[in-house]
C-alpha cells in the first residue's frame, strides 16, 4: 500500500500512517511518501518511533521538500528509505510558542513544562545534527536561528550518514 504525506506534520499525519500500516495484510508493506513544510515535534515523534519499530515494512521516499520535522522523520527514521530527484531539505532548531505573564515570567505549570521540553529537544536537535554530518557552517547557521538549507546533492549525503547513527 502506497501513502501520501503532503501537509504539514500533525496528528493527522500519525493517525493516517498508523490506520494505513493497520489495514494492511501481513505480508504487505507500507511505502510513504513525504512532502511537507513541517510540523508538530510531538506528531514527529510519534511518526520517527512508530516507522522505526516498524523497519521491516515501511519504505519512506522523500518526495520533493523535507522541512523541518519532515527533515527530521527522514533522516531518524531507519527503514528502507530513498530521495527522489531533487528533494531538498531543510532544518532548524524546533520552535514553540509558551504564554509568559506582564513580568515576562512563564504564565503557568503546563508553559514551564514545554519551555523545559524545547530546551531538550534544541540540545537533542544539536547532538543528532553533529552525528549527521553537518558542516561547521550548517552548525552555526542553525545555532543563530535561522534556517539551514539543503541541497538534493547534500541531502543524499546527510541520507547515507544517517545510517550510521544508532
Amino acid at each position: 500500500m502506497t501513502i501520501t504525506i503532503s501537509e504539514v506534520i500533525s496528528n493527522f499525519s500519525f493517525m493516517t500512517i498508523l490506520n494505513a500500516f493497520n489495514s494492511l495484510e501481513k505480508e504487505e508493506n507500507l511505502i510513504i511518501y513525504l512532502n511537507t513544510p513541517g510540523g508538530e515535534v510531538d506528531s514527529m515523534n510519534a511518526i520517527i518511533d512508530f516507522i522505526n519499530h516498524n523497519t521491516e515494512r515501511i519504505e519512506l521516499i522523500g518526495n520533493w521538500e523535507l522541512s523541518s520535522a519532515g527533515f527530521d522523520i527522514y533522516m531518524k527514521s531507519k527503514c528502507n528509505k530513498k530521495l527522489l530527484q531533487n528533494t531538498i531539505g531543510m532544518a532548524h532548531y524546533s520552535s514553540a510558542s509558551v504564554l509568559v505573564n506582564e513580568n515576562g515570567e512563564l504564565s503557568d505549570p503546563y508553559n514551564q513544562v514545554r519551555f523545559d521540553q524545547l530546551r531538550s529537544e534544541k540540545a537533542k536537535s544539536l547532538a543528532f545534527f553533529k552525528k549527521l554530518g553537518l558542516t561547521a557552517n550548517e552548525l552555526k547557521t542553525i545555532k543563530a536561528g535561522q534556517e539551514q538549507y539543503f541541497t538534493y546533492e547534500r541531502m543524499l549525503e546527510l541520507s547515507s550518514n544517517s545510517f550510521k547513527i544508532k
